[in-house]
């Protein structure tokens, strides 16, 4: 399973690391039938495309095309960046410039995992809680686990004066709804940090799932957000004893990939894109 790789750039917003535009580099698998459904990937925290590889070459198999970018500064693909790892909005931005560039002529879906689950909500109109978001690049609230970056709140004070890093909190609470994605499939969806009110606005057909045994997203106050506040979201749990990272593979997940979870996990978002997507 080969991918056309495209150096995607926008240049409505600078790169972290040089200079010039922000990269978009996105990996692409093109169906045959130009109609076909187009689903967007956005991977986790410091992760990559490859990360979601099982997930990725079933909806190939099953005749979509598909798009998964590798978030700039937030994967190991390239240097870490702190600020990449906070100013979330970016990564929906970058999803929603590859629809831009492709132009698709079928309809499009958006899958991610972890903080690239909420990626994908905040394409259906999902929007950050701001003053929650201000006391996390604070420091007031704990940040998530980030193994990649243990010291992210002590870069960001050096890097960056209290107002700005409170002026990227109004920013974080915008919406960065996107109408040509017609459904999501959050898996382990960071959603601490979302304001409950905004998915009461999600109108997209969601599906949320999450695993049983999960310390860095726990349920009760990630997942269950989305399963409780998007109207009409599909919510199951998939895998009773599963943590975090048994969803993907790559070279740093604690929990190891389960590779029987991820083509579980792989089927249950074909069927779901099959019956969300079906014209």
């Amino acid at each position: 399973m080969h991918a056309e790789v495209l150096e995607l750039t926008d240049p409505t917003r600078p790169a972290y690391l040089g200079d010039g535009p922000r990269p978009v580099r996105t990996h692409l698998w093109r169906a045959a039938d130009p109609g076909a459904p187009l689903i967007l990937v956005s991977h986790g925290t410091g992760g990559a495309a490859q990360n979601l590889h099982v997930l990725i070459g079933a909806l190939v198999a099953a005749g979509c095309s598909v798009a998964a970018v590798d978030h700039h500064g937030n994967t190991f693909v390239e240097p870490y960046v702190a600020e990449a790892f906070v100013r979330w909005w970016d990564r929906a931005l970058d999803l929603s410039c590859v629809l831009d560039a492709l132009d698709p002529a079928g309809a499009v879906g958006a899958a991610g995992f972890s903080i690239g689950g909420y990626t994908a909500a905040a394409l259906l109109g999902a929007r950050i809680d701001g003053p929650s978001y201000a006391a996390l690049v604070s420091g007031e609230t704990p940040a998530p686990p980030t193994p990649e970056l243990p010291d992210i709140v002590e870069r960001l004070r050096a890097g960056h004066t209290d107002a700005e890093r409170a002026g990227w909190a109004e920013t974080a609470a915008g919406s960065f709804r996107d109408e040509r994605v017609a459904a999501g499939y959050l898996l382990c969806p960071l959603g601490a940090f979302v304001d409950p009110d905004s998915l009461a606005t999600v109108s997209r057909a969601t599906a949320v799932r999450w695993g049983g045994a999960d310390r860095a997203v726990p349920f009760e106050t990630n997942a269950k957000v989305y399963a409780t506040g998007i109207p009409g979201a599909e919510a199951k749990e998939l895998g009773t004893d599963a943590g975090h990272y048994s969803f993907i593979d790559g070279p740093d997940g604690p929990d190891g990939g389960d590779p029987a979870l991820q083509v579980e996990v792989a089927a249950d978002a074909v069927e779901f894109f099959s019956r969300a997507l079906a014209r």
